[in-house]
């Protein structure tokens, strides 16, 4: 079952999301509505964390012995520093699950430390950044592929897909694609 989990203070739900949440969670607690089971986690407003963190704690605290892949939508956008706060915070979570995992953002970044293949990527322009001083990564289907050495912030930048499938595999750090 698809799980919906919302986390916040509500400093940042504006009517579109507050519809959409209560379109499917009803009672807001743990209610299975149309296929998803609804968490939300209310939160206080003045605290200094970020409800995102608070959101991945709950997912560390609850997760299963595999990967795990987190879509999350509006993590991006508005302030810079709450952009570069949520991506810090998916480093951290993903450098933190035992069996890896994946942090997709809507509108252009993935955090990874396993292999996956970005579909429908015709064209593409990307660039992969490494989280560590040092990171090996496999690329294929990519203007630029085969085993890369990321040794500075500088190297992996303005990539290019060559047809319709681009293949990025981790190898020994987290990696973060940008599109």
């Amino acid at each position: 079952c698809n799980k919906i989990i919302w986390a916040g203070d509500y400093d940042s739900l504006n009517k579109s999301s507050k519809k959409h949440l209560d379109k499917y969670s009803i009672s807001n607690k743990n209610r299975l509505s149309q296929g998803f089971i609804i968490d939300e986690i209310s939160l206080n407003e003045n605290k200094n964390f970020s409800d995102f963190s608070v959101l991945l704690d709950f997912i560390s605290v609850n997760t299963f012995n595999s990967p795990i892949f987190i879509e999350v939508f509006y993590g991006l956008g508005g302030r810079k520093d709450h952009e570069a706060a949520n991506i810090l915070e998916a480093e951290r979570f993903i450098s933190n699950l035992p069996f890896g995992g994946i942090c997709y953002f809507h509108g252009g970044v993935v955090i990874s430390s396993i292999e996956f293949t970005i579909k429908k990527a015709n064209k593409m322009s990307f660039s992969i950044f490494a989280k560590s001083n040092i990171s090996n990564v496999e690329i294929s289907g990519a203007l630029y592929s085969g085993n890369f050495s990321l040794e500075r912030p500088s190297h992996g930048l303005s990539n290019k897909a060559k047809g319709s499938t681009i293949f990025v595999k981790p190898k020994s750090s987290i990696i973060l694609f940008y599109f």
